[in-house]
C-alpha cells in the first residue's frame, strides 16, 4: 500500500512538472507571436509611410520643380508644354490621393482594385500621342484580397517602373503582362524604348530600391536591356510582407 502511494505521488510530481513545462512553452509560444505580430506591425507601418512619401512626396517635388522651370522659360511653346506636364502631374497625385483613400476606406485592397489603379495610373502617366500603353491581363482572381499595405506596396512598385520609362526609355510602345499560375502571379513590364546601360544601372539606387522592394514581398524580380527595357517580378500569392532581421534588430536596439 505504501509503496502503490509512492508511485502515485512520484506519478503526481512528474504530471505537475509537464503541466508547468506546458504553461511555460505556452507562454514563450504566445510572446513569440506577440513580438512576430509586433514587427509585422511595423514593417507595415514602414512600407505605408514610405510608399506615401515616394507616391505623393515625389509627385509634389516633382510639380513644385516643373512649376519653377515653367515660370523661368521665355519661349511660349516650351512653357505651353510645361503647363501642360503640371496638368500631367496634378492629374497623377489627384489619382494617387483617390487610390490611397479608397484603400483606406475599404481596408483591403483587391487584385481587381489594384489592376483598376495601375490602368488609371498609365493613362495619367503616358502622353497617347506618344506612347501606346497595351495591358494584357489573364485569369485574374479579382476578389482576391492582397491587403491593404502588400497591394499599395506593389501598385507603388509598379507605377515606379511605369514612371522610369517616362523619364528616361523614350518608348513608343509600353507593354504590361499579368499573369496568374498556381499560387504564383508574374509582372511584365516591356518597352521598345532606348535601354540602359547595364554598368551604370548596378551602381544606381533605383535598382536597388526595386530589389528591395521586390524582396519585401517575397518576390524576385529579373531586368534586362535588349530592344528596350523587360522588366519581371514573380510574387508568390498570397502577397505577404516580409519582415526582415534589419527590423528585428530594428526594435532590439
Amino acid at each position: 500500500m505504501v509503496f502503490v502511494l509512492f508511485i502515485f505521488l512520484l506519478y503526481l510530481r512528474y504530471r505537475n512538472i509537464q503541466l508547468k513545462q506546458d504553461v511555460v512553452r505556452r507562454r514563450e509560444s504566445a510572446k513569440q507571436r506577440e513580438r512576430e505580430a509586433h514587427l509585422r506591425l511595423l514593417k507595415m507601418q514602414q512600407c505605408l509611410v514610405r510608399d506615401i512619401h515616394d507616391g505623393l512626396g515625389g509627385i509634389a517635388a516633382n510639380l513644385a520643380f516643373t512649376a519653377i522651370l515653367a515660370r523661368k522659360e521665355t519661349d511660349v511653346t516650351k512653357k505651353n508644354n510645361w503647363i501642360e506636364k503640371l496638368e500631367r502631374l496634378a492629374a497623377e497625385a489627384n489619382t494617387e490621393v483617390r487610390d490611397l483613400m479608397n484603400s483606406l476606406e475599404e481596408s483591403t485592397m483587391r487584385w481587381g482594385d489594384l489592376i483598376a489603379a495601375i490602368r488609371r495610373s498609365a493613362e495619367v502617366l503616358f502622353d497617347p500621342q506618344l506612347t501606346t500603353v497595351r495591358f494584357n491581363i489573364a485569369d485574374v482572381p479579382a476578389d482576391e484580397e492582397l491587403g491593404l499595405v502588400e497591394g499599395m506596396s506593389l501598385s507603388q512598385l509598379i507605377r515606379e517602373g511605369m514612371n522610369n520609362i517616362v523619364k528616361h526609355a523614350g518608348a513608343s510602345v509600353v507593354e504590361i503582362n499579368i499573369n496568374f499560375y498556381g499560387d504564383f502571379v508574374s509582372i511584365d513590364i516591356d518597352d521598345n524604348g532606348c535601354g540602359f546601360d547595364a554598368e551604370s544601372v548596378r551602381k544606381g539606387r533605383g535598382l536597388k530600391n526595386f530589389a528591395k522592394r521586390s524582396a519585401e514581398l517575397d518576390g524576385v524580380f529579373e531586368i534586362s536591356s535588349e530592344n528596350g527595357t523587360h522588366l519581371n517580378m514573380v510574387l508568390i500569392r498570397p502577397i505577404r510582407i516580409v519582415v526582415t532581421e534589419a527590423i528585428n534588430d530594428e526594435v532590439e536596439q
